[in-house]
């Protein structure tokens, strides 16, 4: 748990250096806890919880909890590739509403056409 709480911290600094987080009170109001409660996780009196975890991850998306709970670089996620994934599966999607679209309507161009075959038989054309 010290090795967790260990990287939760370097995050922490990380997100400072960044300009994210302006102070341990910001981080304490952030994960659910007062400036004091970060001091007793940071030096041991406190144990970090799930839901400080969550709270940090649901605040920040972009950092990878694997990292914090088993030192799995990167640090933070690349929020571009997730938006790109996204963004192809928007398209894709998109493209199968379309061919669904033209389906739907070769279907009704088909049973227009079997209609008119099936009135063509009940007419003389059929019937000699």
């Amino acid at each position: 748990m010290k090795e967790i709480t260990t990287r939760f911290f370097e995050v922490y600094k990380l997100l400072k250096e960044e300009g994210k987080i302006a102070s341990q009170e910001e981080l304490g109001s952030i994960i659910g806890t007062n400036k004091s409660g970060i001091s007793d996780i940071k030096y041991g009196r406190k144990k970090l919880s799930l839901d400080n975890l969550i709270n940090m991850i649901s605040s920040y998306e972009n950092i990878n909890i694997e990292f914090i709970l088993f030192n799995k670089k990167p640090v933070f996620k690349n929020l571009r590739e997730d938006f790109s994934i996204t963004t192809n599966y928007s398209y894709l999607i998109e493209l199968q509403e379309k061919h669904i679209q033209k389906l739907e309507q070769e279907i009704q161009q088909l049973r227009k056409g079997g209609n008119s075959l099936i009135n063509k038989f009940h007419t003389s054309e059929f019937t000699e």
